[in-house]
């Protein structure tokens, strides 16, 4: 399953209000793409999340991601001590852009935002094929 948050991503530094709204916002990203009788997954997965900011990303990419983690529990997976394997990266403006994923369309739209964005892939695919 793959989903594609609005907005540039908060930090753990961030404040406890904008923290909040962005674990909100990433959790309604995430359930907007459930089908109706979706069950969260209980066995170890893979995370794929790629930032697309539209300039320099201020917050480093580690301070991030545990949010939009915690977000997805339990509506994606029951923990996030799930996630076995996990690939992160930031594709600022300006800069070579390689991506060894398939070119999905929910990935496409991702690259293609007039806005920032936040693209999420979750897999039971542990070896990243």
């Amino acid at each position: 399953m793959e989903f594609i948050v609005s907005g540039m991503a908060i930090s753990q530094q961030a404040g406890p209000a904008s923290r909040d709204a962005w674990r909100d916002k990433v959790r309604e990203a995430a359930r907007d793409k459930l089908p109706k009788d979706y069950f969260s997954i209980d066995s170890p997965v893979a995370v794929t999340i790629y930032f697309f900011p539209q300039g320099e990303m201020h917050a480093d990419i580690d301070n991030c991601i545990k949010l939009i983690l915690d977000a997805m529990r339990p509506s994606i997976y029951i923990d996030d001590k799930q996630v076995e394997r996990l690939v992160v990266q930031k594709f600022e403006p300006g800069r070579p852009l390689e991506i060894a994923d398939d070119l999905t369309e929910c990935l496409m739209t991702a690259l293609a935002a007039s806005e920032p964005v936040v693209y999420v892939k979750v897999s039971m695919d542990l070896r990243g094929e």
